[in-house]
């Protein structure tokens, strides 16, 4: 397994924000279509005036790297715990409409996603123990968010 460190406001790895695109293609590769929003290697980069401004990864990093913030692996710990540590380096953006599903973290520049919401103190809830047992474990997962991004302090300012 590698480390892939996370650095807010910064970078996911060697991909940093600022970094044109040329260089960004050295490293993970050219996509087949040149784009102000380009998909390459799983990586999601997104380009103003081709810098980096934009990167977002999913969750299937989990299966080759460690994807740290801070020492704390952002696709194996909890979606709320994780919410709750990265609010002791800054505020995320409690008026989102998507909260739950989303944090965005403006000041520090990073963001969380997960297309459910799902947390342990829902096991109890009658509606989930109707469900079959396979769907049951398959909403397990919703208790982790499924990708990160690194963005620049504006980004959702434009």
């Amino acid at each position: 397994m590698q480390i892939l460190k996370v650095v807010p406001g910064k970078s996911i790895g060697e991909i940093e924000i600022g970094m044109d695109r040329q260089e960004v293609y050295r490293i993970i590769g050219t996509p087949k279509k040149q784009e102000s929003i380009e998909w390459i290697d799983e990586y999601h980069i997104e380009y103003a005036n081709d810098k980096v401004i934009f990167i977002e990864v999913p969750d299937s990093f989990r299966d080759t790297h460690f994807v740290l913030f801070e020492g704390v692996d952002l696709f194996r710990t909890e979606a709320k715990l994780l919410v709750k540590y990265i609010s002791e380096y800054g505020k995320y953006d409690e008026t989102d409409c998507e909260l739950g599903y989303s944090y965005s973290f403006k000041e520090l520049g990073i963001g969380l996603w997960r297309p459910v919401i799902f947390e342990y103190d829902m096991l109890d809830d009658p509606e989930f123990q109707e469900l079959d047992p396979e769907i049951q474990q398959d909403e397990f997962k919703h208790l982790f968010f499924e990708s990160i991004c690194v963005f620049v302090k504006d980004y959702y300012k434009k």
